[in-house]
């Protein structure tokens, strides 16, 4: 990630509209052909005056087509409207409505999160970054590189499709995802696995259960469940790491190749989630990586309460982590109170399971196991991110776990999550 953010303020190309020429397929032939001209005649010194006759005429065809390539090139460049006029549409370019439908933020909240991740000046201009490898690099502002990362989890299409949208190419809209998911999982990475960041509301959160009507217990603050990204096999077609360990990522839970990520949904609708973790590791083994039973038994040695999550069958009881009841070896089956315990206790460790599909629902780019390549891709980081900007919308706009959780009597009338954790509480750094 390149040091220097911030472009100077210095007279440029206009703030509303940032266009650059790019060299299209035409040109970049035509350069291919001059290299490709004079390897032959440096590496390859014909020894036969034959063939040195021979090897001057082609690399005379190879030049004269070089040279026809790029004035083709300039003249279709100086064509008005050619795809190759790359704009980077703006923010100001959409309206009310298909900036949602696109990018799945209002504008007003888009601002906000530009502001929150320090993109912005302190009169509300945004920033310009450059990007790009050494020796071919761009200024391009802060809200397209976001527009081109949302935009990018929110379709299935490939990166073409997206330049229809926000502009640009595909390689520039690959660099741009890129970097603005490395900035902002360098920015909140840790803080998408912190729970003392919903430690102070676990008091509510167990109160809200309990009045839901819905769980039968007293100290129950979240639910836990692991969720399996599909991914496609490692060293298939496509795939630069040719000696990865494919069993490692197979799980025979899905029988296929895939990442494991764990959550700890709340009633709030946000969630901590752990991850990515190679296939083949269980649900309970993650859990005992994420550290959060030490969470709570320090929370019940400090006299702050004593909490437990739950999760399924296959996770391990304990003091601070429940599941449903199991018949014994020498039971012949459950009790009525325990069928009944079972049966509330799945209808609402649902949510957790929904959280993931609403994930997957909001960026449906993680759908589609051919797009997560790993080995060529930052699959995991691309998903860890879209989690945190998951829970960015989640406090603006709510989900369906927020709104499960609603009493019969109205009474509580789901958490609040404007007031409990705005958007500004949980970009905070």
């Amino acid at each position: 990630m390149p040091v220097q953010r911030d472009r100077p303020r210095s007279p440029g190309p206009p703030r509303s509209e940032f266009t650059y020429l790019e060299k299209d397929l035409l040109l970049r032939r035509s350069e291919r052909l001059k290299i490709a001209a004079k390897r032959l005649l440096v590496h390859r010194p014909p020894s036969d005056p034959v063939d040195s006759l021979g090897m001057t005429n082609l690399v005379l065809r190879m030049l004269l087509k070089a040279k026809r390539l790029a004035v083709m090139s300039a003249q279709r460049r100086n064509q008005q409207g050619h795809p190759k006029h790359l704009t980077l549409k703006r923010m100001n370019a959409f309206s009310e409505h298909d900036f949602r439908q696109e990018f799945r933020f209002r504008k007003v909240h888009f601002t906000q999160i530009l502001r929150n991740l320090d993109w912005t000046h302190d009169d509300g201009e945004v920033k310009w970054f450059r990007i790009g490898k050494p020796g071919h690099t761009r200024w391009v502002p802060a809200d397209w590189l976001l527009m081109a990362t949302l935009c990018r989890f929110a379709k299935t299409g490939v990166l073409r499709d997206i330049g229809k949208v926000v502009g640009g190419d595909g390689p520039w809209i690959s660099m741009a995802v890129d970097y603005t998911t490395a900035y902002i999982e360098e920015r909140y990475g840790d803080r998408l696995e912190d729970i003392e960041e919903y430690t102070g509301r676990f008091r509510e959160f167990a109160d809200h259960y309990k009045h839901t009507g819905k769980v039968p217990l007293d100290n129950l603050v979240c639910f836990v469940d692991g969720h399996n990204l599909g991914v496609g096999r490692p060293g298939g077609a496509g795939c630069v790491n040719e000696n990865f360990d494919q069993s490692s990522l197979y799980s025979f839970k899905e029988k296929s190749c895939t990442l494991l990520f764990q959550a700890m949904v709340f009633p709030c609708g946000l969630a901590c989630v752990w991850g990515p973790f190679v296939g083949r590791r269980s649900d309970p083994w993650v859990w005992g990586q994420t550290g959060a039973e030490n969470v709570f038994r320090r929370m019940e040695q400090d006299g702050r309460g004593r909490w437990c999550a739950f999760g399924d069958r296959i996770y391990h009881l304990s003091q601070y982590f429940l599941r449903p009841f199991k018949r014994a070896a020498n039971q012949p089956e459950l009790s009525t109170a325990e069928k009944e315990f079972n049966v509330e206790m799945s209808r609402a460790r649902i949510h957790v399971e929904q959280w993931f599909a609403n994930v997957r629902n909001t960026f449906p780019f993680f759908q589609f196991r051919g797009k997560m390549k790993v080995g060529k891709s930052p699959v995991g980081r691309w998903f860890r991110v879209a989690c945190i900007i998951y829970n960015w919308h989640s406090s603006v706009y709510g989900n369906q776990v927020s709104g499960a959780w609603d009493t019969p009597n109205g009474r509580h009338r789901g958490l609040r999550l404007q007031r409990m954790y705005p958007l500004d509480h949980l970009m905070r750094v």
